[in-house]
């Protein structure tokens, strides 16, 4: 922030002044460019808050005594100011003057307390002298008491009583009047002004190791977090121009002070990892450890796709979410293009036949997808045979000669050719399976128009996207056991 100070030092200067006075202040000491380069804080007693006849806000600062106790007068963009809670929107109110009756009764607790320790003659009691005494007597009987008995050092000494002398105690002890309690409860409700939980001023004894790890996230959403959000977006309004403020952003990184045991963050940075939200070396980061190549691909799972490919999806027989015998039957192809596909079933009123129909269908359907099974199987190893050797190949090439980066960046330049010959090698076999199964489809329901366009169109929209599942899949399989 400036030459004699670190930014620690700064922030806990300004965490005292907001938690003390309401207040924070700093001088912005601008370059010739107009930009920040200084940050001086300024002691908020000293500050005084007035507008001008402008009515803009007007900061006076008293100067210390060195340089003669000046009054310097600041603009309002010439001062970071940094207001607690308050009253009027321009002053913060000092937590202690809002809290002053309980810190009263417990510094007079403390005071009480030491001047009790500090005096232990136990004027609670008296004592009692079957005659009368002089005043020479009086006073040599209470110098003599007072010397043996007074004091810290002396406390607790046989006393010995000559003359009938009796000692008879009065008053209330202090336990019996709470007074151990009373300076508990205060200690309590100064930490309860400042939302500090207890087990933060070692008072432990409602705190167990079930709780306070939560105790410990509580003071840093509800004690913290209010004073760093205001810290955030004042620095952020006085610090930064409005074109810095639509770039960049102040924001406190307080996950180290959230972080729970060992097996809650592993957990969560399992499930985040496999959700697809969070990569590999953005956990690492998180744990303080190095990157590792290829962590910062995403993983996904195996058995979801992305909604713009719902389309493609169907064409595998997935059932749409048009009721059967619907009048138009969409369909979505990735691109955005919607193809519309009208559909006039044959009605009949004989049930017989309407089953013997149906059989005949599904028995057609059945053929279909066999005469087909064999030939995908086919290029579906032809592909996987490519895809393996090649692989094989770049290992060697690479991983045993060379470093893990050259095969990485090896590895994505191969699966974006791989994908193009994925789409070459699997559409010749798709669209033959697409015009096959819309005649057989069309011969199901008496479909008359041609599709050949539709359907070849559909098909591509769904190689394109098989490609794009296939390279993806097997690049994270690859990553995954490097």
């Amino acid at each position: 922030p400036n030459p004699e100070m670190t930014s620690m030092e700064l922030r806990e200067l300004i965490m005292v002044h907001l938690a003390l006075r309401g207040n924070a202040y700093c001088e912005i000491v601008p370059t010739n460019g107009g930009r920040v380069a200084e940050l001086w804080p300024l002691r908020p007693d000293k500050m005084q808050i007035m507008r001008d006849g402008a009515g803009e806000l007007v900061y006076s600062y008293q100067l210390p005594s060195h340089m003669d106790g000046q009054i310097k007068t600041f603009r309002a963009d010439q001062i970071l100011h940094i207001r607690g809670l308050g009253m009027n929107g321009v002053v913060g109110i000092s937590p202690i003057a809002m809290a002053r009756q309980a810190i009263g009764l417990a510094v007079a607790a403390e005071e009480y307390g030491a001047r009790f320790f500090d005096n232990d003659a136990r004027p609670g009691g008296v004592l009692q002298h079957p005659g009368q005494l002089d005043d020479p007597a009086y006073e040599r009987l209470k110098r003599s008491w007072a010397d043996a008995h007074q004091g810290r050092d002396n406390a607790h000494r046989i006393a010995i009583l000559e003359e009938g002398l009796e000692f008879k105690e009065v008053g209330i002890a202090p336990q019996d009047a709470q007074f151990l309690e009373t300076r508990k409860f205060q200690t309590t409700e100064i930490a309860r002004m400042y939302r500090v939980p207890p087990h933060m001023i070692m008072d432990l004894e409602r705190s167990t190791n079930n709780n306070i790890e939560h105790q410990g996230i509580e003071f840093v959403v509800h004690t913290l977090r209010p004073y760093l959000v205001r810290m955030e977006q004042r620095m952020q309004m006085a610090l930064m121009t409005e074109q810095e403020q639509a770039v960049y952003f102040i924001e406190h990184n307080v996950d180290g002070l959230l972080r729970g045991d060992m097996p809650s963050r592993y957990a969560a940075y399992n499930t985040g990892i496999m959700a697809g939200f969070l990569s590999r070396n953005e956990a690492r980061e998180r744990e303080n450890m190095n990157s590792v190549p290829g962590g910062d691909t995403m993983l996904v799972p195996m058995n979801m796709m992305a909604a713009d490919q719902i389309g493609a999806q169907r064409a595998l027989g997935a059932p749409h979410p048009n009721p059967p015998g619907a009048r138009e039957l969409p369909v979505d192809i990735p691109d955005g293009t919607e193809v519309q596909l009208s559909a006039r079933p044959r009605r009949t009123g004989n049930g017989v036949q309407f089953e013997e129909r149906t059989a005949k269908a599904a028995s057609a359907r059945h053929r279909m997808q066999q005469s087909h099974v064999r030939v995908y199987r086919d290029v579906a190893t032809r592909i996987l045979k490519r895809e393996s050797r090649d692989i094989k190949d770049a290992v060697d090439k690479y991983l045993r000669k060379r470093s893990a980066s050259d095969f990485s960046t090896w590895l994505t330049d191969f699966y974006r050719e791989h994908q193009d010959f994925v789409v070459r090698t699997m559409q010749p076999v798709a669209l033959a399976y697409g015009e096959t199964a819309a005649a057989v489809a069309a011969e199901e329901v008496s479909f008359e128009e041609d599709t050949r366009t539709a359907v070849e169109r559909f098909m591509q929209a769904y190689v394109d996207a098989y490609g794009i599942r296939h390279v993806a899949i097997g690049e994270s399989i690859v990553r995954k056991v490097m």
